[in-house]
């Protein structure tokens, strides 16, 4: 190795030891969590106590991750890309932004969420008493 190579090893080595030295960027999830910053939208949530069944939400999804099923609504979030297209089209408020951003599954289908629906507003209830 010729000079100019020990002198970039050399280099290597001196930014290797600053960066050790310094605190480090990231937490050690998940026994610590840092709180997400006041922009982030975290993940979509839906209300099937709000929903009207519009579909209003499907039809502005471009990745097509909802989806209107016989019992109510699917959510792919393998793949939604978090545009809020949704949500913005829903009409009553029923699909929002929630604040759970930790969204891992082991497999794809842990993914994905079946909203069954519900009575729709007004409804009279059943008394679980």
């Amino acid at each position: 190795m010729g000079v100019g190579g020990w002198r970039g090893l050399g280099r290597s080595w001196w930014a290797t030891l600053r960066a050790a030295s310094r605190p480090p960027v990231t937490v050690a999830w998940p026994a610590e969590r840092e709180e997400p910053v006041s922009t982030a939208r975290g993940s979509i949530a839906i209300d099937s106590r709000k929903c009207d069944d519009s579909q209003a939400c499907v039809r502005a999804c471009p990745t097509g991750c909802l989806q209107a099923t016989a019992a109510g609504l699917r959510l792919d979030r393998a793949a939604c890309i978090s545009c809020g297209l949704c949500v913005e089209a829903c009409p009553t408020g029923a699909v929002s932004w929630s604040a759970v951003d930790e969204l891992a599954a082991t497999t794809p289908d842990g993914l994905v969420v079946d909203v069954e629906r519900a009575d729709p507003p007004g409804a009279p209830t059943a008394d679980p008493a």
